[in-house]
């Protein structure tokens, strides 16, 4: 197993079948980012949890991202496992279709200050159609498309 503490993990703070808002704003203190974003890892590991859409429910499953996958780490005998690049977005993208197959309408936010054409590109790839580029100075932006998007109609 590897000995570098900074593994990737998901952490379901809330439920809203269950749980009050209030108990997201307790956990986060106790939340320690890496300064990675595994992402498709990440919707790999929530697959299960999500809820079934049948037709008569709307799914839609909302990302918000600083950048694109990227996660390293090294193993006890000094190798580097590395999960970024071509093969992280095609992973993530993998993950996407898998939300898309099981009814939900997926939008995802790439957040950031910086436009680096590549990023963008690998976002698109990854999310598709329904990706969007948020200045983060212009962050009231992600509103006003999550309201074009619930309203439009099927």
């Amino acid at each position: 197993f590897p000995s570098h503490d900074k593994m990737p993990y998901t952490v379901i703070g809330y439920d809203s079948t269950k749980d009050s808002f209030s108990k997201v704003k307790n956990l986060f203190g106790y939340l320690n980012p890496a300064e990675t974003t595994p992402e498709g890892l990440a919707l790999e590991s929530i697959m299960s949890y999500l809820p079934k859409v049948d037709g008569d429910t709307n799914g839609y499953f909302i990302n918000i991202s600083d950048g694109e996958p990227c996660f390293n780490f090294k193993l006890d005998d000094s190798t580097i496992v590395a999960y970024t690049g071509v093969k992280a977005c095609i992973h993530t993208r993998k993950q996407v279709k898998k939300i898309l197959a099981s009814g939900y309408k997926v939008l995802s936010y790439f957040v950031s200050e910086y436009e680096i054409e590549t990023n963008k590109i690998n976002f698109k790839v990854m999310y598709g159609e329904d990706s969007r580029f948020i200045n983060v100075h212009n962050i009231n932006s992600i509103a006003d498309t999550l309201n074009g998007k619930l309203l439009e109609k099927d």
